[in-house]
């Protein structure tokens, strides 16, 4: 009896490790866009969707109150960077896209209300320092949102030009908690 749930324990390992392979090779051979990362509601009231290509592509797509597509359009790949996070803020619906580089520096886009390239800034790199994402602070700053592998973040402060105006403290590492 001993033995045979030995082996039915073994059975499941083997079929959970076949299946996340599976879901793994299906990830790295799918050649259309792999995940939704991030969503935003413009002051115009449209959705803007972001979508990670498993290529290093960016999709985005502007949806009105029913969801029905509005625009969309795909940047990249480009070589080197990676298409990371999409935030809709300011009364002109502007979206800010962050690219990160292998390097560990960043480039922000700030697109109209369509998708169209305004402007766009590059930061770093930083020496340890990894840009991880954007936020809006309700006052039409962005902020960059950078980490280090010890578990440390901090945030730069930018104005909608994309000027930094200020930084956060440092904050971490804290014993049993990562920042994701």
């Amino acid at each position: 009896m001993g033995q045979d749930l030995y082996f039915q324990e073994s059975e499941v390992k083997i079929k959970s490790s076949l299946a996340a392979v599976v879901v793994a090779a299906a990830l790295v051979f799918q050649s259309v866009a792999a995940s939704a990362c991030c969503g935003a509601v413009g002051a115009d009231g449209n959705t803007r969707l972001f979508w990670r290509g498993t290529n290093g592509s960016a999709s985005l797509w502007k949806l009105d109150s029913n969801f029905n597509a509005l625009a969309s359009v795909a940047y990249g790949p480009y070589n080197g960077w990676s298409p990371e996070f999409l935030i809709t803020v300011g009364s002109a619906s502007n979206s800010y896209l962050l690219w990160t580089n292998t390097d560990g520096s960043a480039s922000i886009w700030i697109l109209d209300a369509n998708f169209n390239i305004l402007t766009s800034a590059n930061f770093g790199p930083v020496a340890g320092w990894h840009p991880e994402g954007l936020g809006g602070d309700g006052k039409g700053n962005i902020r960059l949102v950078w980490h280090t592998p010890a578990n440390q973040i901090t945030a730069w402060v930018l104005n909608a030009n994309l000027q930094v105006i200020g930084a956060s403290p440092v904050y971490g590492p804290y014993f049993g908690w990562s920042f994701q």
